[in-house]
């Protein structure tokens, strides 16, 4: 797995694969590339804010992050690459982003990541970083307030009644101190 720091990603590299009808023959979704292969990214250091939930059978949480903040830059600039891409697609009319961000207090917004799943287990890996090695815990040390580095990934990109969406599934989460 090639992991790119937030700062460092080429948007240029980002593209998407030829559409899937999905649901009613009017939604869509894509796989995501970057260069030739997954797109994962080393976000910066931040704190776990809602600690996890389960929605519908899928289970998120979500980080705070600063609002004018690298993450919060390469979050939008992605969309915006991605709604470039698409209105190229004669399907679509205007695919819009909408996104799963919200802003909580003063300078610092919600982000939400889902936590990638088989079956009912989340497949994260969660580990602890100790005296410079990586040790695995248990999801259960995972909890509100925790200062970790988020690596995700975006694997497929949808497209449902015009709304242009995507979710950071959250492959490893470094708890550091």
């Amino acid at each position: 797995m090639s992991v790119i720091k937030a700062k460092s990603v080429d948007f240029a590299k980002i593209n998407v694969s030829s559409p899937k009808s999905i649901i009613d023959g009017k939604s869509y979704t894509f796989n995501l590339t970057y260069g030739s292969g997954a797109l994962t990214i080393q976000l910066p250091r931040c704190q776990l804010f809602s600690g996890l939930y389960e929605s519908d059978g899928k289970c998120y949480c979500e980080i705070a992050i600063p609002t004018q903040g690298v993450t919060n830059q390469m979050y939008f600039t992605i969309a915006a690459h991605l709604e470039d891409l698409l209105k190229g697609e004669k399907r679509f009319e205007n695919p819009s982003f909408l996104g799963h961000m919200r802003k909580v207090i003063d300078d610092f917004s919600c982000l939400r990541l889902k936590m990638p799943q088989n079956k009912s287990n989340v497949t994260t890996e969660i580990v602890e970083k100790k005296e410079g090695s990586e040790v695995p815990v248990s999801i259960s040390k995972f909890i509100k307030g925790s200062t970790f580095i988020p690596i995700i990934t975006i694997e497929h990109v949808y497209v449902i009644k015009e709304t242009l969406g995507f979710n950071l599934l959250l492959k490893k989460a470094v708890i550091v101190y």
